[in-house]
C-alpha cells in the first residue's frame, strides 16, 4: 500500500488550508473535499506541482496552469498581492526556495 511521503500545507480560496501530498508511488492526493470526496484533480494539487516545477504531465502545463490560476482567481476578486503571494512567491526565482511549507 502507498504511504504518503511528502506533505504540504496550501491555502484554499476562502483562507482554509489543506494538504497535499505525494505518495511513495507519485500518486498526489489533497484533504480538500474535491479530492477527498470525488478523486477529482484539485486546483491545490495542480498550484502545488507548478510550485514545485513538477512535470510529469506536459511539460507546457505548468505554464498553462499558472495561467489559468490567475485568470480564475482575478475573476474570484483576489487582489495581486494575494496572487503573487500564492503563486509567484517573492525570491522564488532567485533561490529556487518552496513558499509553502512543508511539514
Amino acid at each position: 500500500m502507498a504511504r504518503w511521503v511528502k506533505k504540504w500545507k496550501v491555502e484554499g480560496n476562502s483562507g482554509t488550508e489543506y494538504t497535499v501530498s505525494v505518495s511513495d508511488n507519485g500518486a498526489w492526493g489533497c484533504s480538500c473535499p474535491r479530492w477527498k470526496f470525488k478523486r477529482e484533480m484539485c486546483h491545490h494539487i495542480l498550484s502545488k506541482k507548478a510550485d514545485l516545477h513538477w512535470n510529469d504531465d506536459d511539460p507546457g502545463m505548468l505554464i498553462q496552469l499558472k495561467v489559468q490560476l490567475i485568470d480564475r482567481y482575478l475573476k474570484q476578486g483576489k487582489s495581486q498581492d494575494w496572487i503573487e503571494n500564492h503563486l509567484i512567491p517573492k525570491g522564488e526565482e532567485a533561490n529556487g526556495n518552496d513558499h509553502h511549507k512543508q511539514e
